[in-house]
């Protein structure tokens, strides 16, 4: 009776456990960084409404926003480097903003953190910096303090998009190993009429995507020959974001 109970009492605590383990929620990496220190805020955001970070420095003076490359991301042991140019003066020297933003895990909502930020003013003579006596580089460092928090950016962008590939095997569906990406051939967008609304090529790996207003069309892949056969396809553009409409062509001759 004694090993009866204590199965039974050691089975209880481990599924107790297991059912604990997966009522925790899963880590969410932060997207949206909020900063402030002596009289300086930044928001810097991993991504934006277009795809791209951005970047979002603000001082007693002015507000500049910061988009795609203008924004570099360096991985580091110390975290995630985030720097932006602020300033340029030819042959004299230009001046970065860099943020150093640590791995934070979001369970239940925004996390609170402190970290620095570092103005660099980087001299650039019109003499060669090894000319310089002194340090290159001079450095401002700034306390910050502020949030990491997870949001959706969400567009309100519409349109259609996929992927055109053609299949050289005369199965359907084709394996794999007959699939290609059908690039550089005109994708067009037609309306009730026939009308050419929107158009586009697809790119190097057989993807498309243009933007149209909400309602019914077709998606034609415009080719110059017999084949590939790539039949048209229907589209429905709901009132926010793209439909995916994927064409697949027949290359068979």
């Amino acid at each position: 009776m004694i090993r009866k109970i204590s199965f039974s009492l050691a089975f209880l605590l481990t599924a107790a456990f297991g059912f604990a383990m997966h009522a925790v929620a899963a880590p969410i990496t932060p997207n949206l960084y909020e900063l402030h220190g002596r009289g300086v805020q930044v928001t810097y955001s991993t991504t934006s409404l277009t795809g791209e970070p951005q970047l979002t420095y603000t001082t007693r003076a002015q507000t500049t926003t910061y988009h795609g490359k203008e924004v570099r991301e360096e991985r580091t042991e110390l975290g995630l480097l985030v720097t932006v140019t602020t300033a340029f003066q030819v042959d004299v020297n230009f001046v970065t903003l860099s943020v150093l933003i640590p791995d934070i895990n979001l369970q239940t909502g925004p996390e609170r953190f402190s970290t620095v930020a570092l103005i660099t003013t980087h001299n650039t003579p019109f003499t060669l910096p090894s000319n310089i006596k002194g340090p290159v580089q001079t450095y401002q460092t700034l306390a910050m303090r502020g949030t990491a928090s997870f949001v959706y950016f969400i567009s309100g962008a519409t349109g259609v998009g996929g992927t055109v590939s053609t299949n050289t095997c005369a199965i359907i569906p084709p394996p794999a190993s007959c699939v290609y990406p059908f690039s550089d051939v005109p994708v067009e967008i037609l309306d009730g009429s026939a009308n050419i609304v929107a158009k586009t090529v697809a790119d190097v790996d057989g993807n498309y995507k243009v933007e149209v207003p909400p309602g019914s069309y077709i998606v034609h892949v415009a080719t110059n020959g017999v084949f590939p056969v790539c039949p048209d396809a229907k589209a429905i553009v709901p009132v926010s974001g793209h439909v995916i409409v994927d064409i697949s062509c027949m290359a068979l001759r």
